[in-house]
């Protein structure tokens, strides 16, 4: 006897054959196009160039695993592009490769993806270059930096960190933290947020060295504060009689 919906093998009986697996597809290639065009807002006409394109996402050993389609809108008219505001607007998730849709839905899923396809690769290549080559080098010779190289490794940080490049020598080309929140902005008044750049805030004292506060903690305490207090009385029932 043998135990229900257990089947007996024959001795004879050969293995069944191993279906033969699919041929690899090669990885889908990135593409991209840039057309011109111009919309009228009111009175305002405003040019434009629409780039859509493709750009591959890859996972830890560099294996391409998903295709991330974008379109970007830039305005034509602008002398300098660096005061202009950046805005990311997405919704669904990318064309699937080598992964699973669980790979991609979710929040940690969408922030590992979109922080691949927010990041300029080529320009985050140069600036680690520059920074494991030229500003170290810098850094290393100290007070022997001469004037000149020292304006031009300025020169080179400014355009990686958006400082001033006044405002880099001025600091010997090492600037903390609280510094770089008070002269992001400094030119505008304003301070950086620490945790969350997107954040700014009135600068205090025109003339300081050092980020006075946190725009980003000033922002959303309040908020957070009074929703959490209105949470634990209401639907918590606790703590009435508290202030």
């Amino acid at each position: 006897m043998r135990p229900c919906g257990v089947q007996a093998q024959d001795k004879d009986a050969k293995p069944a054959d191993k279906p033969a697996e699919a041929p690899a597809r090669p990885a889908p290639e990135e593409e991209s196009s840039v057309t011109g065009h111009s919309i009228k807002i009111g009175a305002q006409t405003i040019p434009y160039k629409a780039t859509a394109a493709t750009i591959l996402l890859k996972n830890e050993k560099d294996e391409p695993v998903a295709l991330l389609y974008s379109t970007a809108y830039t305005r034509c008219d602008v002398k300098d592009p660096s005061t202009r505001p950046m805005a990311f607007v997405y919704n669904g998730g990318p064309g699937l490769g080598k992964s699973q849709d669980k790979d991609f839905w979710g929040v940690d899923q969408d922030v590992k993806s979109l922080a691949q396809f927010v990041n300029l690769p080529a320009f985050l290549e140069e600036a680690r270059h520059f920074e494991q080559t030229g500003f170290l080098d810098a850094l290393v010779k100290g007070s022997k930096l001469g004037g000149a190289e020292k304006a031009e490794v300025a020169k080179q940080l400014s355009r990686y960190t958006g400082l001033s490049e006044d405002g880099l020598i001025k600091a010997d080309l090492r600037v903390n933290p609280p510094q770089f929140m008070k002269e992001l902005q400094r030119s505008r008044g304003l301070t950086t947020g620490r945790l969350d750049a997107r954040f700014s805030g009135y600068s205090y004292d025109l003339l300081g060295e050092f980020g006075e506060h946190d725009p980003q903690d000033t922002s959303i305490t309040g908020p957070f504060t009074a929703a959490f207090n209105s949470y634990v009385r209401e639907n918590l029932k606790f703590g009435q009689d508290k202030v």
